[in-house]
């Protein structure tokens, strides 16, 4: 599904994934639970980072859906490179640092999300072409997000 003349990415159900682990991997320094007010337009534009994306979605169970919005640095390759959770213009949670494309996405449950990140390991035929990456699993648990399991996603190259 997707994909261009030589690689194909998969996604839903018809990739490649390892079995969930318990063991946690993503570096503590890619995720943070800090509050901060949300980002006014004109401090985006100041700071260099631009919204290239905005989602909605139930993150902590309360029926209501929060604002997820992915950011790029102006001049920056495969973004986007910080995500954020947003709840009544605050920041409830970040995902940040060289995430080359990470992203965040919802549950079926509404508590918590998936975050997929990259590894510099993911990018050994270099930046064009990732081999996968790592989807974290986060719940929302004491008014903060905590990472319960994590899985392998892999992509496959497609040849003629």
């Amino acid at each position: 599904q997707g994909g261009t003349d030589t690689r194909a990415q998969f996604s839903g159900e018809v990739e490649y994934r390892s079995y969930p682990t318990m063991d946690i991997t993503i570096p503590k320094d890619l995720y943070s639970n800090t509050k901060m007010k949300e980002p006014t337009s004109l401090e985006l534009l100041k700071s260099g980072d631009e919204i290239t994306n905005t989602s909605y979605f139930d993150v902590d169970k309360d029926g209501k859906k929060e604002k997820i919005i992915s950011l790029c640095s102006v001049g920056a390759n495969h973004c986007p490179d910080t995500q954020l959770v947003i709840k009544d213009n605050t920041v409830i949670f970040s995902l940040v640092g060289k995430l080359m494309g990470g992203s965040i996405d919802p549950t079926a449950t509404g508590n918590g999300f998936y975050a997929n990140w990259y590894t510099d390991k993911d990018f050994e035929k270099g930046l064009c072409c990732s081999s996968g990456n790592t989807r974290t699993r986060f719940i929302y648990k004491d008014n903060i997000f905590i990472p319960i399991f994590e899985q392998r996603i892999g992509y496959i190259e497609v040849n003629n």
